[in-house]
């Protein structure tokens, strides 16, 4: 007997469920910057829409059953990569999902030209096997180290209405109710495959955090024991040197006696205090190096700074990473994360490859290696949190993104991060990160390494698993075998492992958008 479908099964009282592709192809901001929908992209949504409803027609399934499910993800990747002009046939990630199909000539002849271009992307004859489609997306063997994440513990008036436009702030409870532990533990670890996280705060003057040091630390716990002692999240420490100095340097070490074991400091360049305080270098010798100095004298020697990525209430002359190789280089000990890795620094146009000298976007960051002296391979580290999400829809951006950071940093000096739970189950970026597949012709022209499947591994999880001194293997195997894990494996049988799907972002409108960077700027508060 054929098992209901598990959107049958929702309750009658609960909102329809859109249909919509699983990855958002349409006008959108993620609060610090607004994209509207390029010719592609709304070209990529109605195809993805069109073939779907004839899709799930072919398999007796509800047209947003199929979108949610392994067929629906795979269409939709399949579509992304060849509108992009990446693939002659309808391969995402190296898999056909119509492999050995047979065109229906007859029907394609009675077709509409623009129907027939949609038959042409993706494929109209035999459909693939659901099972197949499935264990070809299958991510929950691999081990993935989301190294930028984020929760709120507390309202505040400085910080509330920025999070409720955002995804998460849109869960339908209440504020803290949508960014509390037991929705962190949802969204990363029932809702995704991210095997363990580090969880981050953010940058304000005293009394007005909405995540201190303290319970960042009290959040690892509560993973912990939810998780049965499998130690899931790793923390960082935020230290702001900009504000109250000498108070945020001694401040250091009662940091990490009270939260041993700590995994990094995490410091935000471009923020200032205010009252004339603005952002700061982490080369200043009165305020950067004091804080690197102090880190390395107690043994944390990983430093997680933000870079690029402007946010409506910094100084984003400070985003700039032209501080990054001076300080990699004065202290080869060390190891220094660059969150964002730079991208959309100054009038950045992350379609291009890097030209000598460039100081826009990740280019930025090169430039700041390339001036020191930097090799590959080093203890210079490129993070993707937003910044995936931003390209993960343009074929030729992330080409150049992603090609730019393995080439001049190296494979092993890319990390895996979503700024997730802001926007969220990073789940989507997940599945689209696995099924990248690199402009080919682009590749080769900028003599960008390819992104095999290796690479994607060492992105995902194990580099940061050096970086942060985690043995993957004991993780991994401990873990599958928690009781949380088989809780996941429950959830995905029963609800589907795409349940994400309908997530859409709750800034969709230009007006919406500068509402939110109005409120940002009266209230002075970063992203």
């Amino acid at each position: 007997m054929k098992k209901p479908s598990w959107i049958s099964r929702r309750k009658k009282t609960a909102p329809e469920l859109p249909y919509q592709p699983p990855i958002w192809l349409g006008d959108h901001s993620n609060g610090e910057q607004y994209h509207q929908a390029t010719p592609k992209e709304r070209q990529m949504h109605e195809l993805i829409l069109r073939e779907g409803v004839e899709r799930a027609r072919y398999y007796g399934m509800e047209r947003r059953e199929f979108m949610a499910s392994g067929l629906g993800m795979a269409l939709s990747m399949s579509v992304i990569n060849l509108v992009n002009g990446c693939s002659d046939d309808a391969k995402a990630g190296g898999f056909d999902p119509d492999a050995g199909a047979k065109r229906e000539s007859t029907k394609d002849a009675s077709r509409s030209d623009s129907k027939s271009n949609s038959d042409k992307m993706v494929g109209m004859g035999a459909k693939p096997d659901p099972a197949q489609c499935d264990a070809a997306l299958k991510y929950s063997d691999m081990f993935i180290f989301d190294v930028q994440t984020h929760r709120v513990d507390r309202s505040n008036d400085v910080y509330d209405a920025f999070l409720m436009q955002l995804p998460q702030g849109r869960c339908g409870k209440g504020l803290i109710e949508c960014y509390s532990k037991d929705e962190y533990v949802r969204q990363f670890f029932l809702d995704s495959d991210t095997t363990i996280t580090i969880l981050s705060g953010v940058p304000a003057i005293d009394g007005k955090n909405p995540l201190t040091n303290e319970e960042i630390a009290a959040t690892r716990d509560f993973v912990r024991g939810v998780a049965q002692d499998t130690d899931r999240v790793i923390t960082h420490a935020m230290v702001l040197p900009n504000y109250n100095h000498d108070a945020q340097i001694a401040m250091m070490p009662k940091i990490l006696e009270a939260n041993s074991p700590l995994g990094a400091w995490k410091c935000y360049t471009p923020w200032g205090p205010g009252d004339g305080v603005t952002g700061f270098w982490l080369d200043d010798p009165k305020v950067g190096i004091p804080m690197i100095e102090k880190g390395r004298e107690l043994g944390v020697k990983t430093f997680c700074c933000h870079k690029g990525l402007p946010l409506p209430a910094f100084d984003n002359n400070y985003g700039d990473p032209k501080d990054i190789g001076v300080v990699a280089k004065a202290y080869p000990d060390c190891k220094f994360v660059v969150y964002h890795s730079a991208f959309q620094f100054g009038n950045a146009d992350e379609t291009k490859g890097y030209t000598e000298g460039n100081r826009d976007g990740v280019n930025s960051l090169v430039t700041a290696l390339k001036d020191n002296g930097f090799e590959s391979g080093k203890n210079v580290f490129g993070e993707l949190g937003s910044t995936w999400a931003s390209i993960m829809s343009n074929t030729k951006a992330a080409t150049h993104v992603l090609g730019k950071l393995l080439k001049y940093l190296g494979e092993d000096n890319v990390v895996w991060g979503t700024d997730c739970m802001w926007y969220g189950s990073p789940q989507p970026q997940i599945a689209m990160f696995m099924s990248f597949k690199m402009d080919e012709e682009i590749r080769k022209q900028e003599g960008y390494p390819d992104l095999t499947p290796e690479i994607k591994a060492k992105i995902l999880g194990l580099t940061a698993a050096k970086i942060f001194n985690v043995d993957h293997e004991a993780k991994r195997c401990g873990i599958q075998e928690s009781e949380l894990s088989r809780y996941k494996r429950e959830l995905d049988d029963e609800l589907g492992r795409y349940r994400w799907a309908f997530q859409a972002p709750p800034l969709r409108t230009r007006r919406a958008f500068f509402e939110h960077v109005a409120f940002h700027r009266a209230a002075k508060t970063p992203g």
